[in-house]
């Protein structure tokens, strides 16, 4: 990734400007969510699909095509019914009741079609594809590629293209029922790795289908399932993770004009405000956390895993601007969470440190519910009381001040979108240090700074951090592009860059009004991509002196 951003500086992004393209899964998901019905067009297959049955030689006939071929209505198969096979990524994944799984799938750059060559996909040249019980070879298949079937995968799907009505009567549009499906490559997601590991174990993925979703040799995946235990497994779905995302030999994602000028434009602040990487950690932390009776999970959870390797580096660096404080060991400091949800970083942080005393605002009501719970839970179990107070409020920081609310230090843990935004604004506003990891960055894109709030409106975050809109939303999509995640990366850093590079316009801005020394310092840091690859933390010292509005 350094060597990358080095390449980039060094070329000073021309115009050839490309990167290899590798999928990233969003997030794992939890078994225990409610599974909706399905539609009434998906719960049955229709009957020309269930008869005459399908055999091996169908399978091996079937003729490749391309999803935007399907789409463009190009191939043999567009009056009625057909066997056909296609190489797609995922986009998108729905489950239902009744082991039904739809997958959204589009073009995979790597399926070239002849006359067209590779093109861009569009949002709305989409193809659902349908796993069903009923269809697929084994009803085994619906439950096992459900799960390793991720976001960001790239799939082979065998099965016959049928046009149906939907909700709207008046159309029709082209949906596959997949009777045979194979995982070309897996998706980036250490979890959704290890789901693929497990299941290679249990003998439901064949061990060279994995292998070659993995991009290992045959020899090295079958130590891996039969050598290693569930912890080193899952370690080694961390690592695995990090190898397919930096795979050269993958197709190219290259930036638009647009994109590519937008990159330009910004891209000095690259070398203001260089990302301070910390050392890679290999091995899961050593000490169990007295909050881990509390997750009730296993030494192979997300929690374990992930989660808590965040938090517990989060909890370092917050640490380390407390202590910079002056009124450091004088009196109690106050840390305000803001988006902290049920509390997760502050009761970690709680039990960090002493004589502090935190306070989470969030906005959703189910979130300060839960973290009550989790400290009734706290309070009433065997844990060791924490160091520190931990209170929750409901409130909207994009529409108050917090005003009632004492704060030496703001801090945020995967704050989503323009949230992030809001956030440093108060850190301004009150010109305190804050400790911020932005996340989702095209997330609570309504929110505004609350910098006129007598008005009733508040500020677009593009005219607070003094960029134009068009620039603000292309380096946002950047940031977002699930594909490359060096180009993702660089996005984020841009980013960040451009707050940073506003904060510290902004104090210069208030020293000259009022004459006053408002010390600053202010960097990009990163944690292991591992853990997750929204791994940018904002840091901010600043002194604790208010100065007002």
């Amino acid at each position: 990734m350094r060597d990358l951003a080095k390449q980039i500086l060094n070329d000073n992004l021309k115009d050839d400007l490309s990167f290899p393209l590798v999928w990233i899964d969003e997030r794992s998901r939890d078994n225990s969510f409610a599974v909706p019905e399905a539609p009434h067009y998906w719960q049955t297959p229709p009957k020309t699909l269930l008869t005459p049955v399908k055999t091996e030689s169908d399978f091996k006939s079937a003729s490749t095509v391309s999803v935007l071929d399907i789409l463009h209505q190009n191939t043999p198969c567009t009056t009625g019914v057909g066997t056909i096979r296609v190489q797609a990524c995922v986009q998108n994944r729905r489950r239902f009741k009744g082991n039904i799984t739809v997958l959204v799938v589009e073009e995979d750059d790597t399926y070239v079609s002849p006359d067209r060559g590779i093109q861009p996909t569009k949002h709305n040249q989409r193809l659902e594809c349908i796993l069903h019980p009923s269809i697929l070879k084994s009803s085994l298949d619906t439950v096992t590629y459900r799960n390793v079937a991720a976001v960001g995968s790239i799939v082979s799907l065998c099965g016959d293209l049928i046009y149906q009505q939907k909700d709207d009567p008046l159309t029709m549009g082209p949906s596959m029922w997949i009777r045979e499906m194979k995982v070309v490559r897996a998706a980036c997601q250490p979890s959704t790795i290890y789901t693929l590991i497990q299941m290679m174990k249990t003998g439901k993925v064949d061990l060279e289908e994995g292998a070659d979703a993995l991009c290992i040799p045959h020899s090295e995946i079958t130590a891996i399932v039969t050598n290693m235990t569930k912890t080193e497994q899952q370690w080694k779905a961390n690592q695995l993770a990090l190898s397919l995302q930096s795979n050269k030999g993958s197709p190219e994602y290259t930036l638009s004009q647009q994109q590519r000028h937008v990159v330009r434009k910004y891209c000095h602040l690259l070398r203001k405000y260089p990302v301070v990487d910390v050392p890679q950690i290999d091995q899961p932390a050593s000490l169990p956390s007295e909050l881990d009776v509390l997750m009730d999970d296993k030494p192979t959870s997300r929690w374990e895993t992930r989660k808590r390797p965040q938090i517990e580096w989060m909890c370092r660096e917050i640490s380390a601007v407390i202590e910079q404080h002056p009124d450091y060991g004088k009196r109690t400091l106050s840390i305000l969470d803001i988006g902290g949800g049920k509390g997760n970083l502050a009761y970690h942080l709680s039990r960090t440190i002493d004589n502090i005393e935190i306070t989470v605002v969030d906005i959703g009501a189910g979130a300060i519910k839960n973290g009550l719970k989790k400290g009734l839970r706290i309070s009433r179990g065997k844990i060791k009381p924490p160091l520190s107070m931990v209170n929750f409020q409901f409130a909207d920081a994009s529409t108050s001040m917090l005003d009632g609310i004492e704060a030496d230090v703001i801090i945020s843990l995967h704050v989503c979108g323009h949230l992030t935004d809001v956030a440093l604004f108060h850190a301004f506003h009150r010109n305190i240090s804050f400790v911020i990891v932005p996340c989702c960055f095209k997330s609570n894109s309504h929110l505004k700074i609350p910098v006129d709030l007598s008005s009733g409106k508040g500020r677009p975050v593009n005219e607070w951090l003094e960029i134009p809109a068009e620039d603000w939303s292309q380096l946002k999509s950047i940031a977002e592009i699930q594909g490359n995640i060096s180009v993702s990366n660089l996005g984020m850093r841009l980013i960040c860059g451009i707050r940073a590079n506003t904060i510290q316009r902004k104090l210069q801005a208030k020293r000259s009004v009022h004459c006053g020394d408002y010390a600053s310092f202010l960097r990009i840091s990163s944690f292991p991509v591992q853990y997750s690859t929204r791994n940018l933390a904002m840091i901010g010292y600043l002194n604790a002196r208010s100065i007002g509005k």
